[in-house]
């Protein structure tokens, strides 16, 4: 049996880097996040394996609700084949919101999903999880689907997924769903360009909200083990779910900072 286990912290004054499962944008306001995650496995035999996950995070916005989402997950995954893995997840995953007077709002959701991942050569990978959600108001699916392939020169993936999330400095859970991409490939012997392009969508409440967003990222190795990113990200949303947000809304952000870390040049 083995485990693993991190933590993290953000602190952020746009909190919209923090709504990353859906691509939404809200003004400008001191956003934090407090993450912790653990995990074991244990291999019942050389092809079947089972898994016991918890998480925990809280995000709180200045002048919005703070949210708790504890998310525990139960699975069992086993191999048909060296190309084949069938898998079977039960989740479970309750969102907490604090509201005005000590009061909590509290939502629930029960999740049991059976995914597939095959390869369908060397370098190509396609990978399926689907199944039905329930709360105590509604019924609908989890979905999360992926192809991606992976070469000498370079990478590429393409992802489609379904889900219930929060919204940072709201109260009550959005369904959305979204397709998002990535690729990767050096453009000269030591650096590397990434694109990662993505279309959201997110119902709450009533409101319909569409999100683009767009990165680029370079990476050049300057040191072992050590280089220098260059980002830009652009976002784009139509709709608005709140009085924290307008309408419509455009955001692009360019980063420069260092990396510790084997890169893939450097491997």
């Amino acid at each position: 049996m083995g485990w693993t286990g991190n933590v993290e912290f953000w602190k952020t004054q746009t909190p919209g880097e923090l709504n990353e499962t859906n691509g939404l944008t809200l003004g400008r306001a001191t956003a934090r996040r407090l993450a912790a995650q653990v995990s074991m496995l244990r291999r019942a035999n050389a092809a079947t394996s089972q898994k016991l996950e918890y998480a925990a995070t809280h995000d709180q916005l200045a002048g919005g609700t703070g949210a708790t989402t504890h998310d525990v997950v139960a699975g069992i995954e086993r191999h048909r084949s060296l190309r084949t893995m069938i898998r079977m997840d039960y989740r479970f995953r309750e969102f907490l919101f604090d509201l005005p007077g000590e009061q909590t709002s509290q939502v629930a959701a029960h999740t049991l999903t059976i995914g597939l991942t095959r390869a369908l050569s060397p370098r190509t990978l396609v990978a399926i999880d689907a199944g039905p959600r329930f709360t105590t108001t509604s019924s609908n699916a989890d979905v999360r689907a992926s192809v991606s392939y992976q070469s000498k020169a370079g990478q590429l993936s393409v992802m489609y997924a379904r889900s219930q999330t929060t919204v940072i400095g709201l109260t009550g859970v959005a369904e959305t769903q979204g397709v998002s991409a990535a690729a990767e490939w050096p453009i000269w012997s030591s650096l590397r360009v990434r694109i990662a392009p993505g279309l959201f969508q997110s119902d709450m409440a009533g409101t319909h909200v569409t999100a683009a967003v767009f990165g680029v990222t370079l990476t050049r190795p300057v040191a072992h083990d050590l280089a220098v990113d260059v980002d830009f990200n652009g976002n784009f949303q139509h709709g608005a779910i709140s009085s924290l947000a307008r309408p419509s809304i455009a955001r692009q952000v360019v980063a420069i900072r260092l990396v510790a870390g084997s890169t893939p040049s450097s491997r």
